[in-house]
């Protein structure tokens, strides 16, 4: 697969002589498939496609009670249609993980907590230059045979999904879908996935989000399941992002994994206490000892073509503090600008801050994985987010 650049013009190199079906796929556009035709050793052949442009928006799909998951081969008709919208972002953005971006620049960072929740380290930086992919993950084949985490000695591997992992005969094979509809309280669908009925190797678990109103893929949010029975699960998340660039295309934009720290934790010794005797030591159970929380986002990128790059647009902050009713902050909760692919997840002091969005007005929300073992939707409140904010959400 190959991306149009800025005049609707591509290249795609056959693997043999043979013969070929051209298939185009947009969002926003009729999928175009040409007539089969032969190709010779060293022929070059030229075809022109006129895609028809369609409407996206899943407005109006009725789900009419939670569906079974099922692979793709079996889906219900409103799977099938939320999964044509996902699939031609993913197709998109697996197709510029492929290319070369002459510039990029990215930011990192790298958090430590302690069980408290507390930060004890942080470190960012910046990176930039040539990339052929600014974020990349195992190959599908590998993440089949041997899953999404690997125990390495004491510790543990953890690989997070691309869109070409997500798109993958070997990922589709694996798990199964369903829609989640959300388009009433946040104005979104959901694609959830999860492993095959039977998957024992460790393998990721979560949910596709789709805006409803233009069928534009926003968010990949997932856990990590079928893990040894030491990690917690409830430590062991991620999410990724996706932008559309000025050329139409889409990739992954932001991305942050949550992983846990277990093992046993000393407890101090009082002074004068006895020294154990050997074989009258209980064991301790492992125990969750901190959280690593890494992540980054694509500052700027130049594609291939690009002459110049574009001039950043103003951006502001939307701030603000999660509290109870009853005053006390609620670290840990996701606070989200419906529509769109803008969140910040909350400190131990309840604060987030949303940072580069474009001057607008958006509703404000947020979640909080007590919400989803409840079944509980968080508050809606419109913001002017034409200058930089502060709000107070209560939950």
């Amino acid at each position: 697969a190959v991306l149009t650049d800025s005049l609707g013009q591509f290249a795609v190199l056959a693997p043999a002589a043979g013969a070929y079906h051209l298939r185009f796929e947009r969002l926003g556009y009729k999928p175009v498939t040409t007539e089969r035709f032969t190709l010779k050793a060293g022929e070059t052949a030229s075809r022109t496609l006129k895609p028809t442009a369609i409407s996206v928006s899943l407005a109006e799909i009725v789900v009419t009670d939670r569906p079974r998951c099922r692979i793709l081969g079996e889906a219900d008709t409103v799977t099938a249609r939320v999964w044509t919208a996902v699939r031609s972002v993913l197709a998109s953005a697996a197709a510029a993980e492929a290319g070369l971006f002459p510039h990029v620049t990215i930011e990192r960072y790298e958090r430590d907590y302690d069980f408290r929740n507390r930060l004890v380290n942080e470190s960012k930086w910046t990176s930039s230059g040539a990339s052929k992919s600014p974020f990349i993950a195992l190959a599908a084949s590998e993440l089949e045979k041997h899953g999404f985490a690997k125990r390495l000695g004491d510790s543990v591997e953890f690989y997070a999904p691309d869109a070409r992992t997500l798109i993958a005969e070997e990922f589709l094979r694996t798990h199964c879908f369903r829609v989640r509809d959300e388009r009433a309280e946040q104005g979104r669908v959901g694609l959830e996935i999860e492993p095959v009925p039977g998957r024992s190797v460790p393998e990721i678990k979560g949910t596709l989000w789709v805006d409803a109103a233009s069928g534009e893929l926003r968010r990949l949010d997932f856990v990590y399941v079928n893990l040894h029975s030491m990690v917690p699960r409830e430590s062991s998340d991620g999410w990724v992002e996706f932008r559309r660039t000025p050329r139409g295309a889409w990739l992954v934009d932001k991305w942050a994994l949550r992983l846990p720290f277990v093992g046993k934790r000393r407890t101090p010794q009082p002074y004068g206490a006895m020294n154990p005797v050997p074989g009258e030591l209980s064991q301790r159970e492992t125990e969750l000892l901190g959280v690593h929380e890494e992540g980054g986002r694509i500052v700027s990128l130049e594609t291939q073509g690009s002459q110049t790059r574009a001039r950043p647009t103003r951006r502001v902050a939307v701030r603000g503090v999660v509290k109870t009713p009853e005053g006390d902050p609620v670290p840990g909760a996701r606070a989200f600008l419906s529509g769109t692919a803008h969140s910040s997840v909350t400190d131990r002091d309840g604060s987030f801050a949303i940072l580069d969005v474009t001057p607008g007005r958006y509703r404000l929300s947020f979640t909080h994985p007590r919400f989803d073992t409840l079944g509980i939707v968080g508050p809606v409140i419109d913001v002017d987010a034409r200058t930089p904010s502060d709000h107070v959400l209560t939950m």
